[in-house]
């Protein structure tokens, strides 16, 4: 389409063990959509949380694809979901060794007003409920190698965790939260997880889904500072696997 800007790069393997007890995901391939718009401006809405220091490592999308605003919502996840039937067709069939991995979609989209869009480093957390308990995937790095949260432009990502139980029979998105560390705010008006039978590799049915429209500003009075968004509990249906 017109009004995309499809590149193909590499990607190493994710980025971080998820667990001792699972094996790392393959090297996959990393594709993505961009639009180039330069911001110059950095919003300080004194909406931070807190500093942390932590030198936390991070799992990296599987593949990312952005879209501008002048695509239709239809158009958009044609474009991303045929992305994501031809990574899964590439994909070989995970051994588990005392886990599971599970593979699962965040959605961003960013405000299409003047300084809405940001460089910032933004990360991702969803917590899962399962029928061994909870598990917490740990901050997911959404950043990507060129442009993304670009003014009015929709951003996707793939990602795969291993969740340390075998025999999962059901697994729910429970809650999930995003941060923006640093002083160049961005607006987000929504924020979404998805949790498909189709994305897994081995046989599931159902989904679960977290669908939120947060319309806020994340920024910091600091470069070091972390600001927030959380769901609170609003997960929605059962992945049976």
């Amino acid at each position: 389409m017109k009004t995309t800007i499809f590149k193909l790069s590499t990607i190493a393997l994710v980025l971080v063990i998820i667990s001792t007890a699972c094996e790392k995901p393959e090297e996959i391939i990393h594709e993505e959509t961009n639009i180039i718009n330069d911001e110059g401006f950095r919003s300080k809405t004194e909406h931070h949380d807190e500093e942390l220091n932590e030198q936390q490592e991070s799992i990296l999308p599987l593949l990312h694809m952005s879209f501008d605003n002048k695509m239709n919502k239809e158009i958009t996840e044609l474009h991303w979901n045929e992305a994501v039937k031809n990574f899964f067709k590439r994909k070989t069939m995970q051994n588990k060794v005392n886990g599971t991995i599970v593979y699962f979609q965040i959605s961003t989209q960013t405000g299409n007003h003047p300084y809405n869009n940001t460089n910032a480093i933004v990360q991702a957390s969803v917590d899962f409920d399962h029928d061994f308990g909870t598990y917490n995937s740990g901050y997911l790095t959404l950043n990507n190698p060129n442009n993304d949260r670009e003014l009015g432009q929709t951003d996707f990502h793939l990602l795969g965790i291993c969740i340390p139980y075998t025999g999962l029979s059901w697994i729910e998105l429970e809650r999930a939260n995003i941060r923006l560390q640093g002083e160049d705010g961005w607006f987000i008006t929504s924020y979404n997880v998805s949790l498909l039978n189709s994305n897994q590799v081995f046989p599931a049915s159902g989904s679960s889904f977290i669908s939120t429209t947060p319309n806020t500003w994340l920024d910091n009075i600091t470069n070091t500072g972390w600001d927030y968004y959380n769901t609170t509990s609003v997960g929605l249906g059962t992945l049976l696997l």
